[in-house]
Formats: C-alpha cells, structure tokens, sequence
C-alpha cells in the first residue's frame, strides 16, 4: 500500500548549506575529513549521525541519518552533493531517523529507517511518497532493483530471544509489500539488518548471529557465516562481502558458490562495505580497512583520525570514497571523511 503526499512544502535548502564551487576543484589524492562532530554540531547544527550512503557519480551523492534514535521528534536528516553544493532536503511530516538509501529506476531515492519509516523521493518531479508497511519495525536496509522490485529489511535486536518474532522482510512489487514466499523457518526470530546481491535473482540478507539468507530466484537458503552480527554487504561481478563484528570485526567472502571467512590481524568491527568492479574493496567501522584486488585485506594507515565511528561507504566511478558517521553512542552528530583526487568543502556557516 501507498500513501502519496505531493507537497509544495517541501524544503531544497541550498543557501544554509552553501559552498564555494572553486574550492571542490583543488586536485588532492588522499583522505579530507570534510567535517566533523564538533564542525557539524556547532556550525550547521544538522542533527545526528549520518547513517548511510549512496551515490550516482561524484556528482550526485546522498547521505541520510538522523537525531536521537530513541525519540523521532525532529526532522530525518538527508544531505546531497552535487559537485558544487551541498543542500539539504526537508520533508514536511518525515520525522525520525533514516537507516537506509538505494535507488534503483525512474530516478526515484528509496529511504527507510526507523518505526517503519519508509519513504521515497522523485527526483524529476521534486515530490516525496510516505510508504505504507503492514508493521513498523527497525527498517535498517533497503535495496531497490526497480519500482517494482524493492526490499526492506530490519527488526530489532533486543527483541531476539529463543523464539520470539523479531525480524522483518518485505518485498515491494510495485502496489504491494509483502513478505517473500518460501522463507526458511525461523526467519522472523533474526533482526535483519543489510541486503544486497549480484542481481534480482542472486540476493543475500545479512543479520545478527552471523545469518545470510540468500535468494537465487527460485528458492531460499539459510548459511550461518559468523558468530557474530553481520551488518552490511555489497557486492560487484561473482565476488560479494559481508562484514560486522562486535569487539573485533569479521569479512566474509563469496565467490559465486560458497562463503569463506577472512583471517586479518587486528580488525576491528565494521559496519559498512562497499566492492569496487576490479574486486578491491574498502570497509569501515571504528576504522577504515581496504582488500586489494588480489584478496589483501589491510589497515588504511592514512585514514583520517578522528573519534567518529563511521557507518556506511560509497565509492563514486573515480575511485572517490565517501565514508559517513559520526556518534553512534547517541547519534547526535555527524562526520564525513572523503578519498580523492577533489577536496570536497564542508558546508558554510549558516548565512542569518
């Protein structure tokens, strides 16, 4: 079910969050922490931590998060860059934190996030869509094909115990969320809390106890990976990564037919992850790993320092990264940390 809500209301703002063109131009080869907590919170005062990442070129790129997760009383959090600016785009009524962004066809962004909170925004014709969801679970990933062919996942940790109902699937065939047929037993007593895949028909499900469920266009399997939670995935050509942990992280790896665990020396938990096509990947969490692309998983010892933990990664088509954070304590500031040959301005001082 759909609930449109077309609303001139809807707020663009590019002068709060303005920048000078030129200054994105400088060409440096390296990380930027283009701001953090304290710039944010004192300067900008966007509320809370950026939770996630996505991007079409280094041109386009949407960052989305959110104030306190305990109380959705203030306005989610959802930034763009566009080579130039940034902006900051406000939804009238679109309260709460944003845990998840994708996009998938018709130029359309699909965000979820917290007590179901579900939305889309059109780009073309500059209006937004509030979803409908039979219940209104911790929504943590979203992967959107096409406008007919969309997932959601999530649920609420806390609430796992033996039995009990916790985890929540949906699948949005273009007039309907419904929970996909045929899925093991046992399913919804897992918080879920990524999905990604190769294609429509090679799809995994990442989420607490090391469980990826994986669907391969006819039938559905259940892999316990790890011992531990798995928080994000990605995947490029046959290889797909799923990473997590708590107090020392996990990667693991699929090569198309089966999963295998990565031994690293001294890695700390990640939380998101994104694979390059030439099967290089960068990972980050409390700190920022790379995987060359002969299967070398490394620390990133130039990474910038900082005490944000960070949440979510995208890498743009040069090779740019884009890592987002902040505290995940409280979630109540944010960071970004940028790779690349751009030096990406933090956004102005708010002009009164």
């Amino acid at each position: 079910m759909r609930s449109s809500i077309l609303l001139l209301a809807v707020t663009l703002t590019a002068l709060q969050l303005s920048s000078c063109g030129s200054d994105a131009q400088t060409n440096v080869t390296g990380w930027q922490m283009v701001f953090d907590n304290d710039y944010l919170s004192k300067d900008i005062t966007i509320p809370g931590a950026l939770l996630a990442v996505w991007g079409s070129s280094e041109h386009d790129v949407w960052m989305v998060g959110g104030a306190q997760e305990a109380a959705a009383t203030s306005a989610a959090t959802i930034l763009n860059w566009d080579g130039v600016s940034w902006h900051r785009l406000i939804l009238p009524k679109v309260l709460g934190t944003l845990w998840a962004i994708s996009s998938g066809a018709n130029n359309v962004l699909w965000m979820a996030g917290k007590d179901g909170l579900l939305i889309t925004w059109d780009r073309t014709k500059g209006a937004f869509t509030q979803e409908t969801i039979p219940n209104k679970p911790q929504l943590r990933g979203i992967l959107a094909w096409a406008a007919d062919n969309v997932w959601v996942v999530g649920g609420d940790p806390k609430a796992c115990t033996g039995s009990a109902t916790c985890g929540t699937i949906w699948q949005f065939n273009g007039t309907f969320w419904a929970a996909p047929a045929g899925l093991p037993t046992g399913w919804d007593t897992v918080a879920w809390s990524n999905v990604f895949g190769r294609s429509a028909k090679d799809v995994f499900i990442t989420g607490m106890n090391g469980h990826v469920l994986h669907w391969d266009g006819s039938k559905w399997t259940d892999e316990t990976v790890a011992d531990a939670p798995l928080l994000a995935g990605s995947c490029s050509g046959s290889l797909c990564i799923a990473v997590g942990g708590t107090a020392s992280g996990i990667i693991a790896e699929h090569d198309g037919a089966q999963w295998t665990r990565k031994s690293v020396a001294g890695l700390t938990a990640l939380n998101g992850i994104w694979v390059n096509a030439d099967g290089s990947a960068i990972g980050v969490g409390n700190g920022i790993w790379r995987r060359s692309t002969d299967g070398t998983w490394t620390a990133d010892t130039d990474a910038p320092v900082t005490a944000a933990q960070f949440q979510s990664v995208y890498v743009d088509a040069t090779g740019g990264a884009w890592a987002v954070g902040g505290d995940l304590s409280g979630y109540k500031t944010a960071a970004l940390a940028h790779f690349g040959p751009l030096t990406i301005p933090a956004p102005a001082t708010p002009t009164q």
